[in-house]
């Protein structure tokens, strides 16, 4: 391949960025118009990408004039069809000049000083409104080089144009992930466009005006701090970000978003800005040491340990910690850093709070985005199709309904959406959490969400800090009550039914900042301090759900070298059968009975052992370690059941009787197990008994209860499939909760 052609380099990568442009803006066509309809802008959707030239399966050089680490220079062509109006050349090279100290601040010297040629490829990157946001190529044939658009707006030009720069300043070191080089791009990216006097301001916007500018960018395409704590969830983790046969298909029917890769990206770059808010110095460090010696750290492990040494380098350390964890336990919590190919079904529900019509009934409003779609063991991901039946929990353990409309969501092409209004009716008025389960392909996604506590339609206008207490016991007497405390202040509320809100007027809150969350139980003059959690967020609201330390739980495992029916009480953070039974991919040997097929899915085919779903599993030696992960003690927890026959686990350690268990279809009223027998599901239930004599070998036999960390067979007798509603100690009260 004439790798030294000018003219045929530039056609490949003019004709890729085309290709990627154009399907990316298709498939986040979607996307865009929720995002218009939720921030009330339309700033189209960009995404600077780094294109490395390769021989080989190797990286090509970087040319012959490269140097050292040092200051970068923007070049211009200053004729021909790649030299930008002279309007708009400037207002790039005002951005670099303006952002330079602060990029050089936040993100450390370029790992390659010198000149970087800035050329102008409106039209080969642009496809009508498809914009790729810029292209960084390290190792062009005369050095490196970026492509960059023309837009319309210059507060997205400086902005996109700051991101593409910041890849420039990671020359040819990459890390080994997007969730780390894409992430601490993205963050590097909100953190300098949010530093004052980086953003040029040609139309002449007052600092008010800039700043909310600058804002709905942050708003649209990068920043979702605010709402991290609902979006954390199995699924975010993938490595690339869109998955490879996504862009290279066209957008599915039916008002598909195409997939979560938006939110992905917008998570990676919000879990490092919560790092830079804690610690601002962290990200020029990482950035420093990294670029010493970039093929030291090929993968996560060694990242750990790179990590934890900056850590402990910013905050003087030794064993310095964010967000109160010691880095590789921050790490391992967050779902987007988990890269590993867990294959199968993948569900994930996107939920924000919508601002009700003043003077309306609206109490408890939220738009609830229903993702789908299943990961092949290459990385492929299929976007299912098919229908939800909500269910909506109070905080007691009771379903309740909203309108007919949110009975039943249909999926299409990976997506499916509603806005229930929670009314205001099931607590007379008082706030409420709401437990939103989302069952679909045998896996639940669940939300917890504070009804009344954002704004209401006699009193829209919103709280700054809103959210739920989950897997707290319920108070026979007394209350809980939230403090959160910021630079210069702090703010107490009372929970109301494990929901809360706040208004918060203090400008010093609503700052990038790590603040420090406490819940107490208050009755009478005693005050007990059951929860501390420090929470670092980005500029402006913070909605959080707040769970005790119990809910963080390092699960003993002993299974024998034999055949098994396992299952675990916790979602993994690492939930891949490799990691669960702590073995190699190759000596991992595990089976998921498909209740769709009727046949066993076999890893790494399908990989995620999930709370409450079992899978047979032969460990080739014996197996005594721990697996963390979390859960949501003392709280009821849903597993789906799929027509036909479905492994279950008990989502509880200890097991659960089946005489604690509830039984639902669609949108029935739950039933209890045993009056569901024969009607919405099947007569028996069965477990695996290993044979004392064959390791490989076991009958099955009647199941009497969800033993612990067994799986047990369920059939589902309705077309629609069911849920089993597991309750730690016994079924629900049917008297309300007044007061948390």
């Amino acid at each position: 391949m004439p790798f030294g052609h000018l003219g045929f380099r530039d056609q490949l990568v003019d004709r890729a960025s085309r290709q990627f442009a154009r399907q990316t803006a298709g498939l986040t066509a979607k996307s865009r118009a929720i995002l218009r309809e939720k921030a009330g802008h339309s700033e189209a959707w960009t995404l600077p990408i780094r294109f490395i030239w390769t021989a080989g399966g190797s990286d090509l050089p970087m040319a012959p004039n490269s140097r050292g680490p040092g200051d970068l220079t923007l070049k211009f062509d200053d004729t021909g069809s790649r030299s930008f109006p002279t309007e708009y050349r400037d207002h790039l090279q005002n951005t670099f000049d303006q952002a330079q100290a602060a990029m050089n601040a936040i993100y450390g010297m370029p790992k390659i000083g010198g000149e970087v040629k800035v050329r102008n490829y409106d039209a080969d990157i642009q496809d009508r409104t498809a914009v790729a946001g810029g292209i960084y190529i390290p190792n062009g044939p005369d050095g490196p080089e970026i492509r960059f658009p023309v837009y319309n707006s210059s507060i997205s030009t400086s902005i996109n144009f700051i991101h593409t720069l910041l890849l420039a300043y990671s020359g040819d070191a990459q890390y080994f992930s997007e969730a780390w080089s894409e992430g601490v791009a993205r963050a590097g990216t909100m953190a300098v466009s949010r530093t004052a006097g980086s953003i040029p301001n040609p139309d002449g916007l007052t600092p008010s005006e800039l700043s909310n500018a600058i804002e709905a960018v942050m708003d649209s395409l990068y920043d979702v701090t605010a709402f991290y704590d609902w979006y954390s969830q199995r699924g975010l983790g993938a490595n690339p970000f869109i998955a490879p046969n996504l862009l290279n298909t066209e957008l599915p029917a039916g008002g598909s978003t195409g997939g979560i890769f938006l939110l992905r990206y917008q998570m990676a770059g919000s879990a490092w800005l919560k790092m830079f808010a804690q610690h601002p110095a962290f990200i020029a460090e990482l950035n420093r040491q990294f670029y010493l010696s970039p093929g030291a750290y090929p993968g996560r492990d060694e990242l750990m340990v790179l990590g934890q040494q900056v850590l402990d380098t910013v905050t003087g350390g030794p064993n310095g910690t964010i967000e109160g964890l010691e880095f590789d336990d921050w790490v391992e919590r967050q779902p987007i850093f988990d890269v590993d190919k867990d294959a199968g079904p993948q569900v994930l529900l996107q939920p924000f709070p919508i601002l009700p019509t003043a003077g309306s009934n609206d109490f408890g409003v939220f738009g609830l985005i229903m993702n789908a779609w299943h990961t092949d063991s290459s990385g492929s991901e299929t976007l299912s199709s098919g229908t939800v039946y909500p269910v909506f929990w109070r905080p007691d353990g009771i379903r309740f309904f909203t309108s007919s409309q949110e009975d039943v969501v249909s999926i299409s092409g990976g997506y499916g959406s509603a806005v229930p209004n929670f009314p205001s009716t099931v607590f007379g008025g008082s706030l409420y959490r709401v437990a939103v389960d989302m069952p679909f392909g045998g896996l639940v996604s669940r939300a917890y969400l504070p009804a009344g506590a954002f704004a209401t339609g006699q009193s829209p206008s919103p709280n700054s800090f809103i959210g739920t207490l989950t897997g707290f016991p319920l108070l026979g007497s007394g209350i809980y009550t939230v403090r959160i405390s910021w630079n210069g202040g702090s703010k107490d509320t009372t929970a109301q039914n494990f929901a809360f809100g706040a208004s918060i007027t203090d400008e010093g809150f609503f700052k990038a900042q790590s603040v420090e969350i406490e819940v107490f139980e208050v009755e009478g003059s005693n005050v007990t301090t059951v929860l501390t959690r420090r929470v670092s967020k980005g500029p402006g609201m913070l909605a959080v759900d707040l769970r005790p330390a119990s809910s963080h739980a390092a699960l003993p495992i002993s299974l024998e070298p034999k055949m098994q029916l396992f299952g675990m009480p916790i979602q993994a953070y690492r939930p891949a059968a490799s990691h669960v039974v702590n073995q190699d991919d190759l000596d991992t040997l595990a089976a998921f009975y498909n209740p769709i097929t009727g046949r066993f899915d076999l890893f790494p085919d399908r990989s995620a052992i999930d709370q409450g779903i079992g899978a047979f599993i032969r460990p080739l030696n014996a197996v005594n370690h721990q697996v963390e992960g979390r859960t949501s003690p003392g709280t009821p927890i849903a597993v789906h059941l799929q027509p036909g026959w479905n492994v279950v686990t008990s989502p509880f350690p200890g097991g659960t009787p089946f005489s604690d268990v509830l039984v639902l279809s669609a949108s029935e009223a739950p039933t209890d197990f045993d009056k569901a027998i024969g009607d919405l599901i099947g007569l028996k239930q069965f477990e695996w008994e290993p044979n004392a004599g064959n390791p490989d070998a076991g009958t099955f036999i009647e199941a009497t209860q969800f033993s612990d960390q067994t799986g047990v067979f369920v059939r589902s007798t309705r077309a629609e499939g069911g849920v089993l509603v597991f309750f730690p100690s016994s079924p629900p009260p049917t008297a309300p909760i007044l007061q948390s």
